[in-house]
């Protein structure tokens, strides 16, 4: 089976933060979608797998951003091959969980 175009674009891998991460394959350009990390089923969100591997920052590279009826994870500032994708769990829809007070 051949990858798909997102797969090349991401890795799962340890991550410096917690446990494992979502790791850039290759170099990813500000603007460009990594993946799609929420669609609904019956109505209800369902995160992606891509998605459970995206840790908290306050300094992310990637936002989460709505597109006809799932929402992509898409890159906000360049990503370098084997960098950590990170998103800011307070700036995502309020159907998702906030950023624990420990979270840094």
């Amino acid at each position: 089976m051949y990858p798909t175009p997102y797969e090349l674009v991401f890795k799962v891998g340890p991550s410096k933060i917690h446990g494992r991460g979502l790791m850039a394959a290759r170099d990813i350009a500000a603007g460009e979608t990594i993946g799609v990390a929420v669609g609904f089923k019956a109505s209800h969100p369902q995160l992606t797998d891509m998605a459970r591997y995206v840790n908290h920052s306050g300094h992310p590279n990637s936002k989460l951003q709505p597109v006809a009826g799932y929402y992509n994870l898409v890159a906000i500032a360049p990503i370098k091959t084997d960098e950590e994708i990170l998103a800011d769990y307070n700036d995502t829809p309020p159907f998702l969980a906030r950023a624990q007070p420990d979270y840094v």
